[in-house]
């Protein structure tokens, strides 16, 4: 046995090598060529695709978003009398809210005493734009609201909502004491 092949030897049983001949040489050139040209192809045809067809195309198409308050519904019990409050709110906290793009505003509501009942919504922006609507018609059951975004005329940017409010005013409340609740809030993108 020569030099080469004891050294050969001993490091194929030692340390499981085999010996590097020019067979393998070119079996590692070609795989490390081909790798060369898969990767870059790979990455040209994924951002040529994501060009062409951007993500926002292919996401879910959300058509309601729902407002969750820290109770189930929201309860506004009030008692006007000669001496108290004339109004009595609720206000929910909307953090900047990007609402373009959605067209109503949904709600469930209803009150305990029989008799009319009108409710003031009032949306304000971060550009301190306050816009109000009405509501009318609650009964002492429960019955669904959507008011169209476009009747709060003076909101003029709808990406960066502040707060929505329900408000009962004693003038649009025939019984002098009640409790409303409200239940259900979102906004829809469709009508």
């Amino acid at each position: 046995m020569e030099k080469n092949e004891v050294y050969d030897y001993l490091a194929k049983v030692y340390l499981d090598k085999q010996p590097i001949t020019r067979e393998n040489k070119k079996v590692t050139s070609w795989k490390r060529n081909a790798l060369f040209l898969i990767v870059p192809s790979i990455i040209f045809l994924t951002a040529y695709f994501f060009l062409k067809y951007p993500l926002k195309t292919y996401q879910a198409k959300n058509y309601y978003l729902g407002i969750r308050t820290a109770d189930d519904f929201i309860k506004i019990k009030y008692y006007f009398n000669s001496a108290g409050p004339k109004t009595m709110a609720y206000a929910i906290d909307l953090r900047d809210l990007d609402l373009s793009g959605f067209k109503a505003l949904r709600f469930e509501a209803r009150h305990l005493n029989e008799g009319s009942l009108s409710l003031r919504i009032e949306i304000e922006n971060s550009l301190k734009e306050i816009s109000t609507c009405y509501v009318s018609g609650l009964e002492s059951a429960w019955k669904e609201f959507e008011v169209n975004l476009e009747e709060f005329h003076a909101i003029s940017e709808w990406n960066n909502l502040k707060s929505l409010s329900f408000i009962i005013e004693e003038w649009n409340a025939q019984a002098k004491e009640d409790c409303v609740y409200i239940d259900a809030i979102g906004f829809s993108k469709k009508q």
